[in-house]
């Protein structure tokens, strides 16, 4: 017997589109954070390493990682979220729960570390996330 793997499963594929949907309207430059700095009143000057001759500097080259730039509002990822309940038959949320906390129930043994990680991967190409 010979096991071959079907990366396309629709079941897998929704549980997909509906994790990566939440996030519909998120700029995918959101990740160029870039932040100025303002001289203070009692400075005359900053010593500041050279970025191009720009007075800003990169969160990253700073502090060397930053974290996810969501920029949604909730009123906007609460519009996704029923939208997903509503494509998938379920209840529909009137508000958000415990913030921006989601799950995804699966059956065992439908391939959900598969779903996981292609998760992860799905909302790191499109979001930056």
């Amino acid at each position: 017997m010979k096991f071959q793997f079907d990366p396309r499963q629709p079941y897998q594929t929704s549980a997909i589109e509906a994790v990566t949907d939440l996030f519909d309207g998120q700029p995918a430059d959101a990740d160029q954070l870039l932040t100025s700095l303002q001289y203070l009143p009692s400075q005359q000057t900053l010593d500041l390493p050279d970025v191009g001759g720009q007075e800003a500097f990169d969160v990253f080259l700073e502090i060397g990682a930053y974290g996810n730039n969501l920029v949604l509002d909730q009123d906007t990822i609460l519009k996704n979220l029923k939208r997903v309940q509503d494509r998938n038959g379920l209840e529909i949320n009137e508000e958000l729960v415990d913030g921006l906390q989601f799950d995804i129930e699966m059956e065992t043994g439908t391939g959900k570390t598969y779903v996981y990680l292609r998760t992860a991967f799905e909302l790191a190409t499109k979001y930056k996330f």
